[in-house]
């Protein structure tokens, strides 16, 4: 083999232990953001939930109020029973969570 061979050889290598390395380092940038997207979600959604709260307390907002928003936003059965233990909130027939709410508005 000549000298310009084994060149091309090491090259070839090289070039893949980067591609290899740029792979992985990609891999881990991908996940540092995601894990900061779902760190800033929950956070959006805990300082969410503790405003509206503070509503409730100032009397704001009245608890029917949270509950109505419940019984429309929250349409997953064990987040609903598990608000249960809260607050007095209906549970729904599966039927009725399965149909979207703008359904009523699309048949006109």
């Amino acid at each position: 083999m000549s000298d310009i061979e084994k060149l091309i050889e090491e090259t070839k290598k090289k070039l893949a232990q980067l591609k290899e390395r740029q792979r992985i380092e990609r891999a881990a940038e991908r996940k540092r953001l995601s894990a900061e997207n779902r760190k800033a979600d929950s956070r959006h959604k805990m300082l969410v939930g503790i405003g509206i709260l503070q509503a409730i307390k100032n009397k704001r907002m009245s608890e029917q109020q949270l509950i109505a928003l419940i019984s429309d936003g929250i349409t997953n059965q064990s987040d609903r029973e598990f608000l249960k233990q809260f607050y007095d909130i209906p549970m729904p027939t599966a039927t009725a969570l399965a149909a979207p709410a703008h359904a009523d508005a699309q048949q006109q």
